[in-house]
């Protein structure tokens, strides 16, 4: 379907949206099957939306969904309403990081990116950031460690997060040197590797990183 979002929770993969279709369907790779799920809610279609996993839930939001935020009890089978969001500007990303879901948003009018935190624990909006763009170019989020990266063709965004405080760092990161299209960042963890050979050993490690 257009502009589906393909959501990885608990070793399953969720297909939201897409299209002016309610569905949502479900594929377990260990049965090499899909299954439908429980629909999105009646006129919540959601078109060019965001979606996220926090605490083994599914957050959808942003698009034709616009200010709502849904939330997907894989448990339950159900979808669930949260409170509003304050944005009415066009959304770019969704990701989440302790407890915490982070919608940023991209104001062509003001030129700038404002980020918005939804507690998934007391259920309410927290106080958000901003921060200038020289252009409006869409970007893609990626979680590592206590830092979101915002990337796009033009630089690399900071959003910096620790017990004091969440915000975007000063300094912006240079742009991927030739990068063309719309980048979308990951972060690719391996697992530790032990190579033995004689007459000595060799030990190889690998450390996540975007």
């Amino acid at each position: 379907e257009i502009k589906l979002r393909l959501v990885g929770v608990d070793g399953l993969l969720y297909a939201v949206g897409g299209g002016c279709l309610l569905s949502v369907e479900r594929y377990d790779p260990r049965a090499d099957r899909w299954s439908h799920v429980a629909p999105l809610p009646k006129g919540s279609f959601a078109v060019a939306h965001e979606a996220t996993v926090c605490d083994g839930q599914l957050f959808v939001s942003g698009g034709s969904l616009f200010y709502r935020l849904l939330r997907y009890d894989p448990r339950r089978d159900e979808w669930e309403e949260c409170p509003f969001n304050e944005s009415r500007r066009r959304s770019a990303d969704m990701v989440a990081h302790r407890g915490l879901v982070y919608r940023f948003d991209v104001d062509r009018e003001r030129a700038e990116v404002s980020v918005h935190r939804y507690s998934t624990v007391v259920k309410v909006w927290l106080e958000g950031a901003t921060f200038p763009l020289e252009n409006a170019l869409p970007f893609r989020c990626a979680v590592l460690g206590d830092r979101i990266y915002c990337v796009n063709r033009s630089r690399t965004l900071q959003f910096h997060v620790s017990e004091e405080g969440a915000g975007f760092l000063p300094e912006a990161l240079p742009a991927p040197a030739g990068a063309r299209g719309n980048l979308v960042p990951f972060v690719l963890s391996l697992p530790q590797n032990t190579l033995t050979s004689d007459p000595g050993s060799q030990t190889v490690t690998s450390d996540p990183g975007i």
